[in-house]
């Protein structure tokens, strides 16, 4: 993934002037871009034409069907799709704030309080989600936006998965490899993902979020895969020796190996959050 601030070489894709480049990922490269007849501005989300047609099209349909359908607060809400130029993209709604992988690098300060809020309203999302029958398999912290009121925003659903379906997206597009630090031991075996997946990526970015390290560190792909699987995380406290003993808890159960330990919903960790957020020594 790269970061860069320049105008694209495409200056108008129908009536959206591209104003800057936010991100470039295999996946997808996003945009900010002002809609001419308006004047509002609104992020583009385009996939790259160098991915074969048929992935393009899969990318393409995985987001816009989920954005379609499910409405949330806390989810990136859809204006329209489009196909121009044998280009596809995503009109979204301007996504005026860092997302949270910027966030943690910069380690931008906030209080434990507002850490365990903004993870409960990611938890929010995911729920809703789930309500619907979709997983989002690939949750990052890229593809979370904070707003400059402090709402986080998710999107991302291009290798959404509904279990289930005859249609099951496949680990073999390179999901796990290409993001080694969030699937959950599950998807590194190659098995069934359910909600309780999401869960998992969903606790890796708390614990990374809360102490600006990641629970399962290594310095290559084949580590980071196994200590996923077979180790537990590192302890919270040697990043946060002040940590409550709940925090500690709920980390630890979002993280459990065995999905049967983690939390069944997203909405019950975000009750937890909460929970927490509530008492003195948030």
């Amino acid at each position: 993934m790269s970061s860069k601030q320049q105008p694209s070489p495409l200056k108008y894709l129908s009536c959206y002037q591209l104003r800057e480049c936010v991100y470039e990922t295999s996946w997808e490269n996003v945009y900010h871009a002002r809609d001419s007849r308006s004047g509002e501005l609104v992020t583009l989300k385009m996939i790259p034409s160098e991915l074969p047609a048929e992935v393009r099209q899969r990318l393409f349909r995985n987001e816009r069907d989920t954005l379609a359908t499910v409405k949330h607060p806390n989810i990136v809400r859809l204006v329209e799709a489009r196909e121009e130029r044998g280009l596809l993209y995503l009109v979204v709604e301007h996504l005026d704030g860092p997302n949270l992988e910027k966030t943690i690098a910069d380690r931008q300060p906030m209080n434990l309080r507002e850490k365990l809020e903004l993870v409960a309203q990611v938890a929010d999302a995911l729920h809703c989600a789930h309500q619907h029958g979709i997983v989002h398999r690939t949750l990052l912290p890229l593809e979370i936006v904070v707003t400059g009121n402090g709402v986080a925003k998710l999107h991302g659903f291009h290798m959404r998965e509904i279990p289930g379906s005859p249609c099951r997206e496949s680990a073999s597009d390179g999901t796990i490899v290409g993001k080694p630090r969030y699937p959950s031991p599950e998807q590194i075996r190659g098995g069934n993902v359910d909600a309780r997946s999401d869960i998992f990526s969903l606790g890796t970015i708390l614990y990374q979020l809360l102490t600006y390290a990641l629970p399962f560190p290594g310095d290559d792909v084949t580590t980071v895969l196994y200590k996923i699987v077979a180790e537990p995380p590192e302890p919270l406290g040697k990043h946060l020796p002040d940590a409550p003993q709940e925090l500690a808890a709920i980390v630890n159960k979002a993280l459990a190996k065995d999905r049967a330990q983690r939390y069944q919903s997203a909405e019950a960790m975000a009750r937890e959050l909460r929970a927490l957020a509530r008492t003195p020594r948030a």
